[in-house]
Formats: C-alpha cells, sequence, structure tokens
C-alpha cells in the first residue's frame, strides 16, 4: 500500500511540470495556446496607369475587326499598364474612353481584374480620319475587394501626326 501514494505523487508531479513555462528564450510561452492574431485594417485598391509609349507613334496598320475603323489608314496602338499597390484586388465595372476631348466609348458590365498587388497590360487602339494629332484618354470606375469604389482616370495620350 506505500507503494499506491508514491505513484500518485510522481504522476502529480509529472502534470504539474506539463503545465510550466520556460522561461528561455527559445521555449514555449506561458501564454494561451492558441493567441488570437491581431486584427489589421483591411486593404484599399489603389491602381495607377502607365501608357508604353506616350507619345504614340503612328502606325498605319490597319484595324479589321471594328466596323468603325473599316477603311481608315490613320492608326495608333499602344498599351495601357494598370498596377494594383493597395494591397487589395480591383475590378473596374465601367470605362470611358475620350477622343480629342470628345466621349467616344462610355463601356459598362465589364470585368477588368487587377489582382492585388499585379497588373495588366490593356492594348488599346485608335483610328483617324484625320491626319492631326490626337489626344486619347480612358477613365475606369469599380470597386476593391472589400467593395469600395475606385476610380481611375490614366493620362493624356499623345497621338502623334503621321
Amino acid at each position: 500500500m506505500a507503494a499506491y501514494p508514491r505513484l500518485l505523487l510522481i504522476c502529480g508531479a509529472a502534470l504539474l511540470c506539463a503545465t510550466c513555462g520556460d522561461d528561455s528564450p527559445t521555449g514555449p510561452s506561458n501564454g494561451p495556446s492558441n493567441p488570437v492574431a491581431p486584427t489589421l485594417p483591411p486593404t484599399s485598391g489603389s491602381v495607377q496607369v502607365d501608357v508604353v509609349p506616350n507619345p504614340v507613334p503612328f502606325s498605319g496598320e490597319p484595324i479589321r475587326d471594328a466596323p468603325a475603323c473599316s477603311g481608315a489608314k490613320l492608326t495608333w496602338y499602344y498599351e495601357q499598364v494598370l498596377r494594383e499597390n493597395g494591397g487589395s484586388e480591383v475590378t473596374f465595372k465601367s470605362r470611358i474612353d475620350t477622343f480629342d476631348g470628345f466621349t467616344v466609348n462610355n463601356l459598362t458590365g465589364l470585368s477588368i481584374i487587377v489582382p492585388a498587388n499585379g497588373e495588366i497590360t490593356l492594348k488599346t487602339r485608335w483610328c483617324s480620319v484625320t491626319a492631326q494629332e490626337h489626344i486619347a484618354r480612358s477613365s475606369f470606375t469599380g470597386t476593391d475587394a472589400s467593395g469600395k469604389l475606385v476610380t481611375l482616370t490614366g493620362p493624356n495620350v499623345r497621338l502623334m501626326k503621321p
């Protein structure tokens, strides 16, 4: 019978040691076993656009798949690189394009997705029937991943005289 109480003491000591903290810097902490991560504020989408090249040289390459440009020999091609740097995906649902100050496209129902901290490239082209320098510009409206409104107006794009 004397061995029985000794067994309890050994087990009790083992339980106490299992819950003890280690004060060494590499040992377990005395804090909760499942700490709660701090709540960070949500990020907001922020997109910038770069036009490559700008000014845009005259191309002359026909645009065959757009009826409005059928037969137009005055054409320009460039890229709009949209970069998100706020840490939140942005989806643009509308785009307005202007040419020499006049709205020529007002597109809605789009789904132009710029990934968080990523980029996409939009191929852009214009045609004209007048052999002069032109100015084009694109504006975009959408929301980021948290539903916040995001608007973006690109720079004036100079389409050089042929």
